[in-house]
């Protein structure tokens, strides 16, 4: 083995691996050849080699039946899903399909936890999977209701094996290392006929969020907990977790009369201590801005989740929902960075800051619907629901912030010093009622009416204090505010649905009205506005036969401002880079177009285009001044749109796998750079090629490879342009041939180009490698497993949002081994 991937602090684990590798069977008191000769005959028993992974449709269901592919022992679900065609899978465990994100898991349709799809995808084995279904979910208020509202969530929905659902089964997982690194996951579910009841605990420091069994994706999306808004922005962005996490689900349905009942409880603690450095280019009328900076912060996260739904049904003609959610979470964060401002290279500012804050939230909701059918025409259904909510979040912290500001020569011109405290709070009270009529107008006819109402009160208060004589008692009446505002929303529409053998349809015409009333308690003003506009929907389904369909989806939004914007406090916690509200900010209205193809024949073909369009759109006024201080504010703005189409195929020549996707995006927003506006183009164009093989109990591999460009202009310096091409490659191969053993390995490179905003490429392969040895008839299963061998950073992202381009680098985990222990039961109940 080469010395760069085996320095002395591996070493030990190494012969640890090897000890249990070797002495394994002499410790559970077999010998080797009693040993191996069960578990080698019953690995040959399970791995087949699936033939025919293409879905099929089932009216607005997509499903792959699973059932006979079979996977290697201990298989996760997610690698299960990695296998089909049209679905893809990251590293950080993101699934999408068609290029469309995959937003909700369920099992068995029932949601469990309701985070994120790793949850599930990571902790499940595939072996107990008959069915995945693809489908766009309705609202739960469209399914109750029996009134199609429009919404669609992009649902994944795995159906678990009769088997499966007669006794618990379960997993634990422990890893380490010399390097005070740990990894624990421990999995516990029982599933008997239509009760589900699943516990998660986690404990990790290596980056894992997500009851990931995978470690070391540099990704760090929060999947446990939910993020809690810092109106004084105290992180520095993403870092590397140390997490601490539960959650329980329970869920039921009474075959007696269908009564239901799911609930659900998550805990979650998370610490990170992110360190980034950026670089921002913004592209002015006369000059290019460019800021540089570099961050650290410890974030530190608590948060209780609880979410139950009961279904009552009384008798065959009613039935009652009730539902209800709490949210309790605290935050405390300490923050500083140092930058630097200039044009054209001539220094202009330089800035350090220190941020500390603590956040609290707390959210408590609810809702009440009943539903009445007809005795005599069951399809005519009347519902009436109440909802109610009260949201409560609260900040304090301190800002201290010192600004250098120079001349043209490079001489101090001035100082600027910043030291307060500031309290900010925000208390919403919502209370709302719906009502709605479905009535049949023949045999694939139903025409609905819906009215909905809803009342929100709301109080923020923010008090910002200046140091004096040692204490901040000194409240600046510029940087403080007190706001009380009443908003009323009213919106009713009719629905027109159709239902037929070849075509389903349904179109909404509706209205909604927005009243608010804003009063500054310091001042004692009033502002009032009030608007109206159309709600417009059409939903167009065609399936001409069991292998194919097209979608048509038209919707017409409004684009409501929120509190926070329309209040003009001024925001000063990066006193370079202020905020401030707009009173006099109108709302937007967005449409947009989309169509769908699908066909599922030879190939698993789809092609998807949307259209958007936003008048009014809610930007921003950025003002930028010869020192580089920025106030930005919220402004109406024509002029936004986009354009996106996507394109795959997937089919099997051979043995092997092949997929090929194309994507191109256009869009076009506008902003104002002081007094100009900015219309600014992007256009971004890429292909790629997935190839696999999977090859029963041999080995498997798949590789894939996409390519794409990038060009952003904008009207305000049409001299200033930013192109680039990116290159990203994966790779990842299983090796089982060896008797007992499974070797896996995986890389990922990527590549970015230099532009006129990014000086240099960005170059990145991060490696990967696992082994892993089964024992005890697949019970327990020894791993090693060395993260990132060649120690490179991949925590490197860019963005480009109207006029400015962004580079950041973000800290990760280097290169690190670990070895861990997995232990898999699974138990049927006897038969009494």
């Amino acid at each position: 083995m080469p010395e760069f991937l085996l320095p002395c602090r591996y070493r030990r684990g190494v012969f640890l691996l090897l000890f249990l590798i070797l002495g394994a069977p002499t410790i559970y008191g077999q010998s080797k050849a009693d040993t191996v000769k069960p578990n080698f005959d019953s690995l040959k028993a399970v791995i087949v080699r699936p033939k025919d992974l293409r879905p099929r449709l089932h009216g607005d269901t997509m499903e792959y039946n699973t059932g006979s592919m079979l996977m290697r022992p201990n298989a996760s679900v997610e690698e299960l899903i990695g296998r089909l065609p049209g679905l893809r899978i990251d590293a950080d465990g993101t699934i999408t399909f068609n290029g469309e994100k995959i937003t909700q898991l369920l099992v068995d349709g029932e949601d469990l936890f309701a985070s994120d799809p790793t949850l599930v995808t990571r902790s499940f084995d595939a072996s107990k999977i008959a069915r995945i279904q693809l489908l766009d979910r309705k609202s739960d208020q469209t399914r109750f209701s029996g009134i199609d509202d429009g919404r669609r969530t992009k649902t994944l929905n795995l159906v678990l094996k009769d088997d499966s659902k007669k006794g618990y089964f379960g997993k634990v997982e422990a890893g380490t290392n010399t390097q005070e690194n740990y990894n624990a996951t421990g999995l516990l579910a029982s599933f008997k006929n239509r009760e589900q009841i699943a516990a998660l605990g986690l404990a990790s420091n290596i980056g894992v969020t997500g009851f990931n069994t995978n470690s070391g994706s540099s990704a760090v999306g929060i999947s446990s907990l939910n993020a809690i808004p810092d109106p004084m922005g105290a992180s520095a962005g993403r870092g590397i977790p140390r997490m601490l996490a539960t959650g329980l689900h329970y869920a039921n349905t009474w075959k007696e009369n269908d009564d239901h009942l799911v609930g659900n409880y998550q805990y979650g603690n998370l610490l990170t201590r992110p360190v980034t450095s950026s670089t921002t280019i913004q592209a002015l009328p006369d000059s290019l801005y460019v800021q540089n900076r570099s961050a650290r912060s410890i974030n530190q996260q608590n948060q209780h989740l609880g979410y139950s739904t009961f279904d009552f049904l009384g008798d065959k003609s009613s039935s009652l929902q009730i539902g209800f959610r709490y949210n309790n979470a605290d935050a405390k964060s300490e923050y500083r960075d140092t930058g630097s401002g200039s044009f054209n290279n001539a220094l202009v500012n330089s800035s350090e800051r220190n941020i500390r804050s603590e956040n609290n939230l707390q959210n408590l909701s609810g809702i009440v619907s009943w539903r009445l059918h007809s005795r005599k025409v069951p399809s005519r259904i009347f519902t009436v629901s109440t909802n109610f909510s009260r949201n409560n979040n609260a900040t304090e912290g301190y800002v201290y912030s010192l600004n250098n500001f120079y001349q043209p020569n490079g001489e101090l011109q001035s100082k600027d010093t910043v030291d307060q405290r500031k309290q900010i709070a925000n208390l919403t009270h919502v209370i709302g009622g719906r009502i709605s009529f479905a009535e049949p107008l023949g045999k694939n006819w139903t025409l609905g009416f819906y009215y909905w109402s809803g009342n929100t009160t709301s109080q923020s208060r923010q008090e910002t204090y200046d140091k004096g004589n040692g204490k901040y008692d000194n409240i600046i009446d510029s940087l403080s505010s007190q706001y009380e505002s009443h908003t009323l929303n009213q919106s009713g529409a009719f629905t027109f649905q159709h239902t037929g053998h070849l075509i389903n349809y349904t179109l909404t015409t509706g209205m909604a009205e927005y009243s608010y009333r804003q009063r500054d308690l310091y001042v004692d003003t009033i502002v009032r506005y009030h608007y109206l506009n159309f709600l417009p929907h059409l939903i167009v389904n065609y399936i001409p036969n069991s292998f194919s369909r097209v979608d048509l989806t038209y919707d017409g939004n409004t684009q409501q401002p929120d509190i926070n914007q329309l209040q003009p406090i001024r925001n000063n916690s990066d006193p370079l880079h202020i905020t401030l509200g707009n009173p006099s900010l109108r709302p937007g209205f967005s449409q947009n177009l989309t169509m769908r193809f699908t066909r599922a024949k030879a190939s698993l073909l789809n092609i998807s285009l949307n259209l958007g369009m936003t008048s009014k759109s809610i930007g921003t006024k950025t003002i930028t001044d010869s020192l580089g201080r920025q106030i930005s504010q919220p402004v109406n703005i024509d002029g936004n749109r986009n354009l996106d189409s996507y394109i795959s195929n997937s089919r099997k020549i051979g043995d092997f796998d092949l997929g090929i996707v194309a994507a191109f995006r256009y869009s076009q927003n506008s902003t104002y750079v002081n007094s100009d506006i900015s219309r600014n183009s992007n256009y971004t164009g890429g292909m790629g090629l997935n190839l696999g093989q999977n090859m029963g109990d041999e080995y498997s591999f798949k590789l894939a490879s996409y390519i794409s460009y990038f060009t952003s202009n904008s009207s305000i310096n049409a001299t200033a342009p930013v192109q680039y091409w990116t290159q990203a490659y994966t790779g990842n191969i299983s090796i089982y041939f060896l008797r007992l053993f499974d070797i896996n390995m995986s890389a990922n490179y990527t590549w970015q180009q230099k532009s006129s905003a990014f000086a240099k490429d960005n170059s990145v392969l991060l490696w990967n490698a696992v082994v892993s040895r089964n024992l005890l008839a697949n019970r327990l299963t020894g791993k090693l497993l060395v993260y990132n061998l060649l120690n490179q950073n991949s925590g490197i992202s860019r963005s480009n949002i109207g006029n400015t381009n962004t580079e950041t680098f973000t800290n990760i985990l280097g290169r690190y081994w670990m070895l861990s222990l997995v232990w898999r039961f699974d138990r049927k109940y006897r038969n009494k």
